[in-house]
């Protein structure tokens, strides 16, 4: 089974990115690896807070699926069967962008099947703090640029005084043995 197990997770597609106009639906796919009946469930997390369990479903019992606090069952529908577990998202607001995460339960492990950036278009508050990251990222290669400069420009001063030290000591000897 650890074997099966180790070729699913090295299998795995990459992530994906979905964007989506706002007040559209979008519904989000996961392959259903459990030949079995488990547990099933998508997560969400945004960069400013911890993950979060929007739905979760055992089997493919639909009186099972369960929503938690926050996520309106009606706007959120999970949907399970042999092949999938779908999480459809009906009118999509700004507030929806993030990662999405689709984890399998099978036997003691568990497995993230799916992982989807959700990005709605218009919305440009993710990349407002990306945009900030950057910028510092720029100010510090700046402050190291001009750093490396000033040790430059302290080494050539450094290097012309010890010149012109050496020159007045060569002009002292010359002039007092003549």
């Amino acid at each position: 089974m650890h074997l099966f197990l180790a070729w699913l997770v090295v299998s795995l597609p990459d992530s994906q990115t979905l964007e989506v106009e706002p007040r559209g639906d979008v519904t989000l796919s996961c392959t259903n690896v459990s030949r079995s009946p488990t547990l099933a469930l998508w997560m969400r997390a945004v960069h400013t807070s911890k993950p979060i369990i929007i739905s979760s479903v055992y089997g493919t019992d639909s009186s099972s699926v369960r929503y938690m606090d926050g996520f309106q069952q009606g706007r959120f529908i999970l949907d399970s069967n042999l092949i999938f577990v779908n999480l459809t998202i009906m009118q999509v607001e700004v507030s929806d962008s993030g990662w999405y995460f689709c984890q399998i339960f099978l036997d003691m492990d568990i497995v993230i099947v799916n992982s989807t950036f959700l990005k709605i278009l218009g919305d440009d508050t993710l990349h407002k703090e990306d945009d900030t990251k950057s910028k510092k990222d720029e100010h510090w290669i700046m402050v190291g640029g001009m750093g490396a400069v000033n040790v430059i420009l302290a080494l050539v001063i450094l290097g012309l005084i010890l010149n012109i030290t050496n020159q007045r000591q060569l002009q002292r000897g010359r002039l007092t043995l003549c």
